[in-house]
């Protein structure tokens, strides 16, 4: 999927906010791409909204249960340790 390729590359160049604006909308129409949300989920974090991204995880372990990388932001300390706004 173009957009969240293009994503992951914003995303290691330092370009979170856009990362999430491709991501976001990638994810809302593909919901069953786990990778992608726990993308989109770190994004979240990254920009402080802890609470998206906690929504995001949510979505992603219903489509997904067994998901060890995104139970594991869930159950730990990381959506905690989340910057504020």
């Amino acid at each position: 999927m173009a957009a969240a390729n293009l994503g992951v590359l914003y995303a290691r160049r330092g370009m979170l906010t856009q990362a999430v604006e491709l991501w976001r909308p990638a994810f809302d129409n593909n919901p069953q791409l786990s990778d992608l949300g726990v993308n989109l989920a770190n994004g979240l974090c990254a920009a402080g909204d802890a609470a998206a991204a906690r929504q995001v995880l949510q979505r992603v372990l219903k489509h997904n249960p067994d998901l060890g990388t995104a139970r594991a932001l869930m159950s730990g300390e990381t959506l905690a340790h989340c910057p504020r706004r």
